[in-house]
C-alpha cells in the first residue's frame, strides 16, 4: 500500500492560506474578523483593536468599532456617543453615535435588523430631523448621515465612511 503524502502547511507549495493570521490566534477574533469582509490577515488584526476598544466601551458594537478605529486612523476629530436634547436622561432625547467636529456631520450607525422595523422607522426620521437642526457640543449639525452595518462589513467601507465624513450617505 502507497503511504499518502500529506500538503505541507505552508511553504514549498503548500497551503499558505491555512499559515496566516486568520488560522490560529484568539477565535472571537477570528469570528468577527469573518463578519467584517472575511477572515483575512487584514480583517483579523481589525477584529483584534475592536476587541481591545470594547474593553474600554462595553456597549460598543462591532459596527460602531469599526467606524472608530477608522476615524482615529485617519486622525479625524470626531465625539463617539455624543449627547443631544439631554441624552437617554430625558424623554426625546438622543446619543448620536458620532460627531465629526471638523464637518459638522453626526453619524447614526444603524444595525439592518433593528432600524428595519417598520415601528423604528418612523422614530429614526424624527429623530434625524430634530438632529439636523441642533447644535451638539456648541457646534452647529450640517448633516446626519446613517452610515448601515452592511456597508460598515462590506469590503468597500472606506469608500462609505469617505463619503459619510462629507456628509454623503448611501442605503442599505
Amino acid at each position: 500500500m502507497a503511504k499518502i503524502k500529506r500538503t505541507p502547511p505552508s511553504g514549498k507549495g503548500g497551503n499558505k492560506r491555512r499559515s496566516g493570521l486568520a488560522y490560529g490566534g484568539d477565535p472571537v477574533a477570528r469570528a468577527l474578523a469573518y463578519r467584517i469582509c472575511g477572515d483575512t490577515d487584514k480583517t483579523l488584526k481589525l477584529a483584534a483593536r475592536f476587541l481591545k476598544l470594547k474593553a474600554q466601551y462595553k456597549s460598543m458594537t462591532l459596527p460602531e468599532g469599526i467606524a472608530y478605529i477608522w476615524l482615529e486612523d485617519q486622525k479625524i476629530d470626531f465625539q463617539f456617543q455624543a449627547e443631544a436634547f439631554g441624552a437617554r436622561r430625558f424623554f426625546g432625547g438622543a446619543v448620536p453615535d458620532f460627531m465629526i467636529y471638523e464637518t459638522g456631520v453626526v453619524w447614526r450607525v444603524q444595525g439592518n435588523y433593528w432600524h428595519s422595523r417598520p415601528n423604528i422607522l418612523a422614530s429614526d426620521a424624527e429623530q434625524k430631523i430634530k438632529l439636523a437642526n441642533s447644535v451638539i457640543d456648541g457646534r452647529r449639525v450640517t448633516a446626519v448621515v446613517d452610515v448601515w452595518e452592511s456597508r460598515i462589513l462590506s469590503c468597500n467601507r472606506e469608500h462609505v465612511f469617505r463619503l459619510a465624513v462629507n456628509g454623503e450617505e448611501l442605503g442599505k
